[in-house]
């Protein structure tokens, strides 16, 4: 009974750490290359515009660009109370994400993305500046994302 009883507090806490590891909300890896875009379904490519959306239940959906992204929250039955997080790549550090919330989105026609409407993810609004004057375009929040893609795509 001993050996039993200390083994509980190990075993808890290994169980602690998989309930831990399972409730993460995103962002998860994307393994580019492999991995395919949920909206899409083309292969993640490209590390400057990957995105991600984690649901309240921990399930994480991965897609190839802020189009995409944008197109699935449009598209989907997931209503506001189902989504606990979105993410997007910041295009100046190529495979770190941003939460959405923090993230400064441009729409640039002059800048390339993987779905062709132009949106890039910066950390700030000074980087957005100063890669505005490079690329033009303008800053645009997360609605008017929604907005331009639905009506770009016809959603």
């Amino acid at each position: 009974m001993r050996r039993f009883m200390a083994a509980i507090p190990p075993a808890l806490g290994v169980i602690a750490m998989l309930f831990i590891a399972c409730g993460s909300h995103g962002p998860a890896e994307i393994h580019y290359g492999q991995d395919q875009c949920d909206y899409c379904k083309m292969t993640i490519a490209d590390k400057s515009f990957g995105s991600e959306l984690a649901t309240a239940k921990g399930k994480v959906y991965k897609f190839d660009s802020i189009e995409c992204l944008a197109a699935y929250q449009v598209t989907s039955k997931l209503g506001a109370e189902d989504i606990h997080s979105m993410w997007v790549t910041d295009f100046s550090q190529p495979g770190s994400f941003l939460n959405i919330d923090q993230a400064t989105i441009i729409a640039s026609e002059r800048q390339k993305s993987p779905m062709g409407v132009g949106l890039v993810a910066v950390n700030s609004p000074e980087h957005a500046t100063r890669l505005i004057e490079v690329v033009g375009g303008k800053i645009i929040p997360w609605e008017q994302v929604r907005a331009l893609v639905a009506a770009d795509w016809h959603l």
